[in-house]
């Protein structure tokens, strides 16, 4: 869960959290909010908003049993607003 003060003392993210270094570097970027605040281990966007200069090529995710889900505020605004 995220908080986890041992794993995070240790240099490793706490379970689910993003990784600070695999990943997220030039040119990846991860998807943020454009207005509001981008929340992790959240179930919706609460007031998080992305428009299209704010989507990266990195979301965040969840993984259980056989379900992925967004585990950001931005990730689930993209998931909720994505077009087919």
């Amino acid at each position: 869960a995220r908080g986890d003060a041992a794993a995070e003392a240790q240099g490793r993210p706490a379970a689910g959290a993003p990784s600070k270094g695999n990943g997220v570097s030039l040119p990846n970027k991860e998807v943020t909010c454009s207005k509001g605040t981008n929340r992790y281990h959240v179930m919706n966007s609460g007031d998080c908003v992305v428009n299209f200069k704010s989507i990266g090529d990195i979301f965040p995710v969840v993984f259980y049993k056989d379900t992925v889900e967004p585990v950001s505020s931005a990730g689930w605004y993209i998931y909720r607003n994505a077009k087919n």
